[in-house]
């Protein structure tokens, strides 16, 4: 196989160009969550039940979060369940 312009841009620039336009037209109407929505919801909550409001309280802070992101993106979200556990290591949660 010869090695010239045509054959390079075969293997290079057209994979290239077809991840481009996926990267930016495909994925981002893959995405579920709005993250500008997101932030206005856990404002919300926050200004309710965070630490600088007279209703400080983590357990209905977390409550109130869930059911205002299961309202607005329905099943997405999963229920809170306070008896079960999860395991995160993500972010050096474990250190």
């Amino acid at each position: 196989m010869q090695l010239n312009f045509t054959t390079l841009t075969r293997w290079f620039i057209y994979p290239l160009l077809a991840w481009i336009a996926f990267d930016r037209y495909v994925l981002p109407k893959l995405f579920v969550f709005d993250p500008a929505k997101v932030k206005e919801i856990a404002n919300e909550s926050i200004a309710l039940y965070g630490d600088d409001s007279p209703n400080y309280n983590r357990t209905l802070l977390f409550e109130d979060l869930t059911q205002r992101l299961q309202k607005e993106y329905g099943k997405v979200v999963a229920p809170l369940y306070w008896d079960e556990w999860v395991l995160n290591t993500a972010g050096n949660a474990m250190v």
